[in-house]
């Protein structure tokens, strides 16, 4: 794990993943190289696509930010427009559109390895935990039910 980057697709809740870390160092568990998040699912869809052999595209029914505890992450004067780039160690995030509230609503995440790369370990929560996921076929798409939650 600590040579890996854990991809977490569809989390029910970003904000309450941010702790994840925290409770894993306190259990002396070990941690990945980098955790990375791309889409939380809480109370809606996410629809996964691949275009090639390193992206991923996602696309949450609602948008981005949907959720009041997800804005606590990124208030609405400070939103990235369609074409915005996010670069951290192994991946570049692009907005690709956004809503009418000028929020993300299709990100691609571009990985500087092919999805199947060892260095990246894939999950997904579904039925009420995070499950192995496997990134669809190039040129195919997914998609990931919605999570009902609690303080949303």
């Amino acid at each position: 794990m600590e040579q890996q980057d854990l991809v977490i697709v569809n989390p029910p809740s970003t904000f309450a993943l941010m702790a994840t870390p925290l409770i894993w160092a306190s259990e002396r568990e070990p941690l990945p190289r980098h955790l990375r998040v791309l889409a939380s699912n809480a109370m809606q869809p996410v629809e996964v696509s691949r275009p090639d052999e390193t992206t991923l595209v996602a696309r949450p029914a609602a948008g981005y930010l949907a959720s009041k505890m997800d804005r606590l992450v990124r208030r609405d004067d400070r939103l990235l427009p369609v074409g915005a780039r996010v670069e951290i160690p192994g991946m570049t995030a692009t907005v690709l559109e956004v809503d009418a509230r000028g929020r993300p609503a299709v990100v691609a995440f571009r990985f500087d390895v092919p999805l199947e790369d060892p260095s990246l370990r894939w999950l997904a929560w579904r039925v009420g935990r995070y499950e192995p996921f496997v990134p669809p076929a190039v040129g195919t798409t997914v998609v990931l039910p919605a999570v009902v939650v609690g303080l949303l």
